[in-house]
Parts: structure tokens; sequence; C-alpha cells
């Protein structure tokens, strides 16, 4: 049987945003110099092309035998706007 659990978290965690849109350089590149990209400081526009950088972890409940997910979203990269 497989069971779900939804968990509320009352902190709020702020993702990164990286604005690469405009950046001429080979993508590697960008990841390994992230500490040099500029911060997009809005909300990513819908249609906008982007990059999310996540990990997935499972784990056992103590109090139960079941195993649980969590899924870890550390930043997110602006690559291209829609154009109108």
């Amino acid at each position: 049987m497989i069971y779900f659990y939804l968990l509320t978290f009352y902190w709020l965690t702020v993702v990164p945003i990286y604005d690469a849109h405009n950046l001429d350089v080979y993508f590697p590149d960008i990841i390994s110099s992230l500490k040099n990209v500029p911060r997009f400081s809005e909300e990513l526009p819908p249609g906008s092309c982007a990059v999310i950088a996540y990990t997935i972890n499972t784990f056992d409940r103590r109090d139960e035998s079941i195993v649980c997910t969590a899924f870890n979203v550390h930043w997110a990269m602006l690559l291209g706007l829609q154009t109108r």
C-alpha cells in the first residue's frame, strides 16, 4: 500500500533565480561560476525558458514502515523570455 503525506513548512525559503537570458556564454561555464550570474528579482514570466536545479530524496519515517519523498528546489535560472 502507498501512503502520501503532505508536509507543510511554516518558514519562508527563498529560492534564488539567476538571470542568464542575456549571457552569451557556454552553459557549463555559467554553472561553474554561478556566483557571478546576476539575480532575477521578479517572478519568472509565463512562457519563459528556465532551468530548475533540484534534488529528490527518499527516507523512512521512524514511526511507520513507509518511504517518504522530499523534493528540494535549490535554484532556478532564466534562459529565455518569450517574445510577442
